[in-house]
């Protein structure tokens, strides 16, 4: 009859929708999931964030200005980074121990370029 077809496809159909579409969209997550592409901002050295912390770190070099600054920079945002120094020194004074011979100077200088082996971006070395 006219409407029996209609029904007789709906049987096969509708598992095969259900399921079919549903198999097929979870396992295409869980594909994307373990791509590189997935939580790139949160993945320390993932390629995307390595080439946008790249570009980032070109900009800072071709347009230094207080606004466009490397991020890893600890010092990045400081309008007047030699007000921020002097003011330091001047605090370091007020507070150091007797007979202390570590300056303000030295100890900036120490500090960018200190060697961390516990961060990331570091390679071990042996």
């Amino acid at each position: 009859a006219y409407g029996d077809g209609p029904k007789k496809w709906g049987a096969v159909l509708l598992p095969l929708t259900i399921f079919g579409v549903g198999i097929t969209a979870m396992g295409t997550f869980v594909l994307y999931t373990f791509s590189e592409d997935f939580f790139w901002a949160f993945v320390p050295g993932s390629k995307r964030s390595m080439e946008l912390e790249k570009k980032k770190k070109e900009m800072a070099e071709k347009y230094p200005s207080p606004v466009v600054q490397h991020p890893a920079d600890p010092l990045a945002g400081l309008v007047n980074r030699a007000d921020y120094e002097k003011g330091l020194e001047e605090a370091w004074d007020k507070v150091k121990p007797k007979g202390s011979t570590v300056t303000v100077e030295e100890k900036l200088k120490e500090l960018s370029t200190q060697n961390n082996p516990h961060y990331w971006r570091n390679a071990i070395k042996s």
